[in-house]
């Protein structure tokens, strides 16, 4: 008997062939997909323990949201019409206000909302200041993941700069690689593998040389990824070239052995020819995120050259305060819109080719595409389903392009993460959604008055 049977869909695979079955049916055991076919077979030849209707519902891959910063909850309404390096200098000293008990808000709120929105899986960068780092921080943070029943991958922030930029957020090296090691030691492959740890030098110009080739040893020694913002903004080759020399990002990075297979530069956006060569020479993986580069001005990504050279891109959020929202679906339209216009082709960017983005890409970019991005036999019950019976979803004929171009996160019905059904119905199965919407409020504004910043509160 198998523990779910999903019925009278239509299933956007994503597979090798990128299949769409009219009438499909999902078979799950356990927390694995396990048969997909008709309807009227698998109704035929199972039973199940729950089944889930899915007439008039696309059934797809959970979205993979491969790079946000959940941690900037409190400051999603702060700070906007800024380039980045100002905004920044709001966004920054709220986190470093935080006590342990925000971490585990602001990061559930972030669980949630992309849950809610068709993320099932999330790659969450977030840096603390250094006298906040506790081991309740990184716990609360990973818990955060656990309790909602999200995957994730935490890619723990750092930098050894103190003097620079953002001070506060330097530690030792000796501090950093104790922490990583200590993350990889006691959460990597937690929650039946549904938690991994990556490493993350949060941007080349306020990491070292040493602390790179440091990185590149662990990533080396544990099998783990690497996650950093490369060229997000003009500045960036500007102050690698100020601090280490360097004529830019990539070719620091390619220096210090912190490009590969295993890497995902996010962002991407300021890069030369040259760059994209040496990215695609050596495999690195980059990752989009066109609404946060429109809200701070930093400009576009070039990703149809990246296609043009066989460089996989992934598709992400950002911050829940540079989006401003964690709605994959709305920022799959925003990305094949955003290089329609830039480059004058309406077919810069096609509506398949961001799908592919915020599924299969995202998970090969973090290393899971063995197990997440694809619904076939044998991958995890990742998936989501979205309800085409609405006013701005009804008529559809073409699905890929209804779900890209017409739906948005708010018709995502039901999401199943490694088989466990966490939300039915847009209801959330494992935490209190009301409670937890009150207790964001209340942390946000207590957080505000600490920093100082009350006189941006609109209205007073």
């Amino acid at each position: 008997m198998a523990d779910i049977l999903i019925k009278n869909a239509i299933v956007i695979t994503m597979d090798g062939e990128r299949r769409i079955l009219r009438d499909g049916a999902i078979r799950i055991e356990g927390n694995r997909i396990v048969e997909i076919g008709s309807t009227g077979d698998l109704e035929r030849k199972h039973a199940a323990n729950k089944v889930i209707d899915g007439a008039r519902k696309v059934v797809m891959p959970g979205l993979v949201n491969a790079h946000t910063h959940l941690c900037y909850a409190f400051g999603r309404t702060l700070g906007y019409d800024n380039y980045l390096l100002d905004w920044l200098k709001i966004q920054k000293p709220l986190t470093a206000a935080f006590t342990p008990e925000d971490w585990e808000i602001a990061e559930t709120l972030g669980c949630v909302e992309n849950i809610k929105n068709g993320a099932t899986c999330v790659n969450e960068l977030n840096i603390a200041a250094q006298e906040a780092y506790e081991e309740s921080v990184d716990e609360r943070c990973l818990k955060s993941f656990e309790k909602t029943g999200v995957r994730a991958v935490l890619s723990r922030g750092y930098q050894d700069d103190k003097t620079y930029y953002f001070a506060a957020f330097g530690e030792s090296r000796e501090d950093i690689v104790a922490r990583m090691e200590r993350l990889v030691r006691e959460w990597h492959g937690a929650a039946g593998d549904r938690i991994r740890i990556q490493l993350a030098p949060v941007t080349p110009w306020t990491c070292s040389p040493e602390l790179f080739r440091e990185t590149r040893r662990m990533a080396d020694k544990h099998g783990i990824g690497i996650h950093l913002h490369t060229a997000e903004t003009r500045d960036y080759d500007k102050l690698v070239k100020e601090r280490f020399g360097y004529a830019g990002n990539v070719e620091y990075l390619d220096d210090v052995g912190c490009l590969g297979p295993d890497v995902q530069l996010n962002h991407a956006v300021w890069l030369s020819d040259a760059d994209l060569a040496r990215i695609a020479a050596t495999g690195t993986h980059c990752i989009h995120n066109p609404t946060s580069n429109m809200i701070l001005a930093s400009g576009v990504s070039p990703v149809p050259k990246m296609f043009a050279l066989g460089i996989n891109v992934g598709l992400a959020c950002d911050g829940m305060a540079c989006n401003n929202n964690q709605d994959m679906i709305s920022t799959m339209k925003f990305a094949s819109l955003l290089h329609k216009v830039h480059n004058l082709d309406p077919r810069a960017i096609t509506a398949q080719q961001v799908m592919e983005m915020a599924t299969i890409n995202g998970a090969r970019a973090l290393g899971l595409d063995k197990d997440i991005g694809s619904l076939e036999p044998g991958k995890k019950a990742d998936l989501i389903t979205i309800d085409l019976w609405k006013p701005h979803l009804v008529a559809t004929l073409d699905v890929v392009g209804a779900v890209v171009y017409s739906a948005n996160g708010s018709d995502v019905c039901d999401v199943i993460v490694d088989g466990e059904v966490i939300m039915e119905d847009r209801v959330i199965k494992t935490v209190d959604e009301a409670d937890l919407l009150e207790r964001t409020q209340r942390a946000a504004e207590d957080c505000l008055k600490r920093v100082g910043f009350t006189h941006l509160m609109v209205p007073q």
